[in-house]
């Protein structure tokens, strides 16, 4: 077994990349703080980021669905967390990496939270393994 088979987001994030802190995306009017509080979304108004390559990972799931992960280095609005990831179609791929690392583009489901709900709560989880985190 491969010691990178099923690789969590964040942990290829701090394989790969650099970490840093920034302040944490602003928080909506009307909205409160998750809790308990978490590094990757909001932990006393900060949140943790990386740095570096895009990472892009191919998994069991892409032997049947032809896409693979892209994994974010930050959280973009608020209640986004560092390492989210969506999947890619095997058929954009080159052209989303032309343009992420020349052109400048970014993703961010025009404001809305689309990423995959499950690789956020495993990274979560990995992030602050003794803490319960509600999510909505």
């Amino acid at each position: 077994m491969s010691r990178f088979q099923d690789i969590s987001n964040l942990t290829a994030l701090r394989l790969l990349n650099d970490v840093d802190i920034r302040p944490a995306p602003k928080l909506p009017a009307g909205e409160s703080r998750i809790k308990p509080q978490n590094r990757l979304i909001d932990q006393g108004t900060w949140q943790e980021i990386y740095s570096g390559m895009n990472i892009w990972i191919y998994d069991a799931q892409s032997n049947t669905d032809q896409c693979v992960r892209l994994v974010s280095q930050e959280g973009d609005i608020y209640g986004t967390a560092t390492g989210d990831s969506w999947r890619v179609q095997n058929s954009h791929i080159c052209e989303l990496q032309f343009n992420m690392s020349f052109l400048g583009m970014t993703i961010n489901f025009g404001g809305l939270d689309r990423w995959d709900y499950r690789e956020r709560r495993r990274n979560l989880d990995e992030a602050n393994p003794f803490a319960d985190v509600e999510m909505t």
